[in-house]
């Protein structure tokens, strides 16, 4: 990636990519968040699930993104403005060789209310159509989002929606075809990125509190509802309304030392369906982390 500031407060950035390894987060993205859907961050099984695909191990964007054929690699190019007191504007476009093109645009402004208070008013827009020989299907998707945010040095709270919909219902679009670990709606939680399948109407709303220096507790509440995105090679079908509930408190020592205890209340949309031999798709999950910097 290679980047500029050509003017006082605007910046240019470009590069090419043709080859990246999946995290240890990438299974997750597939099964658990993506549930199968190809939106969640990942588009193919792994090999712990059944797969061929290994996590960190560079591969060609095409095999990482399950694509038969060959392609380019993925283009990037994107452009920032913070020129205007307050105000951040960014619009990136991403050219994957005979896949997709995604175009991605968010605008940011803060309105000081006080010296310790703002609030912070967001919007963003992302959208996709296919490319070349459509390796992943038909695409054409698009999602708006908007959040609002009052905050100060002791507390802090929000509310954000997003809205998807593909243009046409080609059986193979489903939604925003996310390979490569994309997640920048405001809507997202822990465990559910249901923004980018088709047809949602997403709401978030959450807020934080700093107990002491260093530790704060965190609660974000999401709703999702019944998308018209088909799972697990169209088997699975929307039957319940989606939702996740996470309660968290983050203790950050030192600089070297962090804890982190959180719970994810959550419940699929494909909660009821027996596709994949599973009927009962409801999550309580509780987990702690304790994390060393050196």
């Amino acid at each position: 990636m290679l980047g500029t500031n050509v003017i006082d407060g605007l910046r240019l950035t470009a590069g090419q990519i043709t080859k990246m390894a999946m995290g240890s987060r990438a299974a997750a993205d597939y099964g658990l968040i993506g549930e199968a859907t190809t939106t969640g961050g990942a588009a193919v099984k792994f090999v712990q699930q059944g797969g061929t695909v290994e996590q960190a191990e560079f591969l060609s964007m095409g095999k990482v993104a399950g694509v038969s054929g060959d392609t380019d690699g993925r283009t990037v190019v994107g452009a920032t403005y913070t020129g205007i007191k307050n105000l951040k504007a960014d619009l990136w476009a991403y050219h994957s060789d005979d896949i997709a093109n995604d175009y991605y645009a968010e605008l940011g402004y803060n309105i000081p209310v006080s010296d310790d208070m703002a609030v912070k008013l967001n919007a963003q827009y992302l959208m996709q159509e296919d490319d070349g020989n459509k390796l992943a299907g038909e695409k054409d998707f698009s999602m708006l989002g908007a959040k609002i945010a009052l905050e100060t040095k002791k507390w802090g709270v929000y509310a954000a929606c997003n809205k998807s919909g593909d243009e046409d219902d080609a059986a193979t679009e489903k939604g925003y075809f996310n390979a490569w670990g994309a997640d920048p709606a405001y809507t997202s939680t822990i465990f559910s990125r249901n923004a980018y399948r088709d047809d949602v109407d997403a709401y978030k709303v959450g807020g934080h509190y700093v107990i002491m220096k260093g530790m704060k507790f965190m609660v974000d509440y999401a709703e999702y509802g019944k998308s018209d995105t088909v799972s697990y090679s169209g088997a699975a079908i929307p039957t319940d309304d989606a939702y996740e509930v996470d309660i968290a408190l983050n203790y950050k020592y030192d600089e070297n030392w962090f804890f982190r205890i959180f719970n994810s209340r959550r419940v699929s949309e494909y909660n009821g369906d027996s596709a994949a031999g599973i009927t009962e798709r409801r999550q309580n999950h509780y987990r702690a982390v304790v994390s060393y910097t050196f």
